[in-house]
């Protein structure tokens, strides 16, 4: 940010104001023309009473049935020594003269108008052919030129390789008319213009020079001095300036969009200044000398000023000898700001005061108090709030109402009571893992109750927490957040034991027999047991194991994402039975990271894969508009069949190129999809277990992955994990690393938990022989077989049952 600041001596608004010129009408000063495309042309004069400027700063305001597209001044009229106004409309150009009745009235007359053989899009004037009166360049949609001379046309040419408008100008010296169409810049001598023929019999329309930009032009601006004439292109992030003769001044690229830009000279300095105007709402002022000592840095920045808006239009003017070059500065949405030289920012001056610390104190004091009475109130106005709602989470219902799943599952039905005043309607949303027939609930006036049935439908559940939020007409509301039954999600089925990822929560209390933790399922071996979530894969099995010597409960899976909801419902059920027991887990936070990695290398994947769509797309476009342009042609030449047919197989190709790059991109969305599903519960399985014993709190959960469209998740976890605070015994340190990938982060973080004697411990991973001897005990309680192929044990009632099936 620049420490000038524009002083604004004059604003006005008209709204919608797009085109803009400057003239003298009245006096020795300038007046300010003003054009919108609702037809609205306004002459502003504050230089003729500076006093009540702001007042009397609008002299005229005038509405036309047609949109105004641009506007200019000039002498247009032979041997008549006023300024006359030409106003360009879509279909229309109109000369106007300026007219004062007793200097209290004022308007414009409409001497003569032009209907324009296609639909303008903007003009310039000059002395075209050094003639001794202004003359009128109209350009075209499809780039035509139309030359108007005061009551006369003078002729129409259509400029061939032009694909679209863009800005134009006039040059005097060399008498050439500039066109920046495209992404190329042209120049035109006014008598080749004048000589070429529209039809292909007469001469051909020769360019005098020509440059690539490389990028659109956005404007275009062109000095006329005799000693240093410069013609300047403004591009997106480009800035040219050249002679008339085609030698380059200088070209230099931008950080940021350039809107709009002008030059200008404000002394006898023979060096080319230029001011331009960002999408930052930021003026930046340049000086060019092609006679500096230092010829390797001629281009210098002056200084730059911040304004309040965008500028889409900046040009100059001067009112008296007193108020010279002020800057005028239009927006987009019509605000006209006139201003003068930059004010220097300067800080304020600090008062010194004295503090009174034992009276801060006591104010402190009385503000805790407050703040604590006014905590009470507001609990008790919550406690005693009328609108409230009560739910009951029915046991699993005995006949299953579920529906197009992919296997048998059970069902579940919540009831929901409503109690809220007589008179309102209430909005009900549901927000749960499980299918639910109906989220979103309207409830009349004279409704209170509803039911909702919910069930494992097409995919696993990684979450239990199911939240009901209501809320009522007159803006007040409620959340209940409860959790869902476990055998809703899962089933019981043999364990396994190998896993590829392991967790081991520790305890400091007896491991509780699983069938008590348990009292759900039938449960024959005390020591471990196989859940498997509904609709899943078939080695989709989280096992737990318990030590008894050790304390120790163990939770493995092969699928990483199914094991949060086990140790979050394993971690409850013993905390709810075993109240004093202090429990720890040792996070893979290797896994955790491997797992971010894999979808932030999708995510990459993703934007490289759009990119290339893109760039195909364009492509596409362009062998289409050549192709288009083929069958227009009416040679029926072999050659031109030949490449008529080349066309068509380069038009085929780069079709199916495109289609094939767009499937790519929706499988590669379907497996973010899938990934994100998987990485949330992830994410949370890394929150829980930090925040387990009350230590350490990680900024993330599932709601990173369930934003990653609107956000790239690596962003995400970049930021939060630059702002999080390791809590230790001791202090609270903020660790910042912004130079590193969201998976290096994470894996720092996590580390420096490890290491500050956080929530996270070196406790010793229980052995394998301690786990078979607990195994073997309980297989000498209520196992008789050991399933070969998995290794899992498999309850004696289990085989007996096979063995009849048999």
């Amino acid at each position: 940010m620049s420490l000038f600041r524009a002083q604004e001596w004059y604003s006005t608004e008209i709204p919608n104001a797009s085109s803009i010129a400057i003239v003298q009408l009245i006096g020795r000063r300038d007046q300010i023309i003003i054009g919108s495309p609702n037809g609205t042309v306004a002459v502003l004069d504050p230089g003729g009473k500076i006093e009540n400027r702001q007042e009397m700063g609008i002299l005229m305001e005038q509405t036309f049935a047609e949109p105004v597209i641009d506007i200019c001044a000039g002498n247009f009229i032979k041997n008549m020594d006023f300024a006359a106004i030409a106003i360009l409309h879509p279909n229309l150009i109109r000369f106007c003269r300026f007219k004062s009745d007793n200097n209290e009235s004022h308007r414009l007359d409409s001497m003569f108008e032009h209907k324009l053989p296609f639909i303008a899009y903007n003009m310039c004037h000059g002395s075209f052919g050094r003639s001794s009166h202004d003359q009128v360049c109209v350009q075209s949609l499809n780039c035509a030129l139309a030359i108007y001379e005061a009551e006369h046309h003078v002729f129409t040419r259509t400029v061939v390789n032009a694909i679209h408008p863009g800005p134009i100008g006039y040059s005097p010296q060399g008498e050439l008319i500039v066109l920046a169409s495209g992404h190329t810049l042209s120049l035109i001598k006014f008598q080749a213009l004048a000589v070429a023929s529209n039809s292909g019999q007469g001469k051909k329309l020769a360019v005098d020079w020509s440059f690539e930009l490389g990028d659109a032009a956005v404007d275009l601006a062109i000095l006329n001095e005799s000693a240093n004439p410069a013609i300047a292109v403004l591009c997106r992030r480009t800035v040219y300036c050249f002679s008339p003769l085609g030698r380059m001044y200088y070209m230099f690229r931008m950080d940021t969009v350039a809107i709009s830009f002008m030059l200008y000279h404000t002394s006898s300095d023979p060096r080319i200044q230029m001011c331009i105007s960002t999408s930052t709402q930021t003026l930046l002022f340049y000086t060019f000398s092609s006679t500096t000592a230092n010829q390797n840095f001629p281009l210098r920045l002056v200084w730059t000023s911040q304004v309040d808006f965008a500028v889409s239009k900046i040009t100059m003017c001067s009112f008296g000898g007193t108020l010279r070059c002020l800057m005028v500065l239009l927006s987009p949405e019509g605000k006209i700001s006139i201003g003068t030289e930059p004010s220097l920012y300067r800080l304020p001056d600090t008062e010194t005061r004295y503090i009174d610390f034992q009276e801060k104190r006591k104010e402190l004091a009385d503000l805790e108090k407050q703040i604590k009475r006014t905590a009470k109130v507001n609990k008790e106005v919550e406690e005693n709030a009328k609108f409230k709602i009560r739910y009951v989470v029915q046991p699993i219902d005995s006949q299953s109402s579920a529906y197009d799943s992919l296997e048998s599952v059970p069902s579940l039905t919540i009831n929901v009571e409503v109690d809220s005043p007589i008179g309102k309607q209430v909005y009900i949303d549901v927000k749960s893992s499980f299918f639910c027939q109906k989220r979103h609930f309207t409830l009349q006036e004279s409704e209170r109750e509803l039911t909702v049935t919910t069930f494992v439908k097409d995919r696993p559940v990684h979450d239990l927490r199911c939240e009901i939020t209501a809320t009522t007409s007159a803006a007040e509301s409620f959340v209940a957040e409860f959790k869902l039954p476990l055998a809703l999600a899962c089933r019981l089925v043999p364990s396994v034991r190998s896993a590829q990822v392991k967790l081991t929560v520790s305890s400091t209390e007896p491991c509780l027999e699983l069938s008590k933790l348990y009292p759900e399922f039938s449960i024959n071996n005390l020591t471990s047991i196989g859940i498997q979530p509904y609709c899943s894969k078939s080695d989709a099995v989280s096992s737990i194991f318990t030590a008894v010597k050790s304390n120790r409960y163990r939770v493995q899976s092969d699928h990483f994402d199914h094991l949060y909801m086990i140790v979050e419902d394993l971690v409850e059920r013993v905390k709810k039975l075993q109240p004093n027991a202090r429990l720890e887990c040792v996070l893979p936070f290797d896994n955790v990271v491997m797992q971010v990695d894999k979808f932030t290398d999708l995510e990459e994947k993703r934007i490289k894969l759009s990119s290339t769509v893109q760039k195909s797309s364009v492509q596409m476009r362009h062998i289409e508009s050549a192709f288009l342009s083929r069958l227009k042609e009416v040679d029926v030449s072999p050659s031109a069949n030949d490449d008529f047919l080349g066309n068509k197989l380069l038009t085929h190709y780069a079709y199916d190129d495109v289609l094939k790059l767009i499937d790519q991109l929706g499988e590669l969305e379907e497996r973010l999809d899938e990934e994100a599903q998987s990485l949330g519960p992830v994410l949370n399985l890394a929150r829980f277990t930090l925040a387990m014993d009350g230590k350490a709190q990680l900024p993330i959960n599932a709601e990173i992955s369930g934003h990653f469209r609107d956000q790239k998740v690596s962003d995400q976890l970049n930021w939060a994990l630059s702002v999080m605070k390791i809590s230790n015994s001791t202090t609270k340190e903020s660790v910042v690393l912004v130079s590193e990938s969201a998976s290096s982060q994470l894996k720092r973080q996590l580390e420096s938990l490890f290491e500050s004697g956080g929530s996270l411990h070196t406790i010793a991973e229980e052995e394998d022989d301690e786990l078979e001897t607990e195994a073997e005990k309980a297989s000498d309680r209520g196992f008789e077989f050991v399933k070969l192929e998995t290794g899992s044990l498999v309850p004696a009632s289990a085989a007996r049952n096979s063995d009849l099936d048999a």
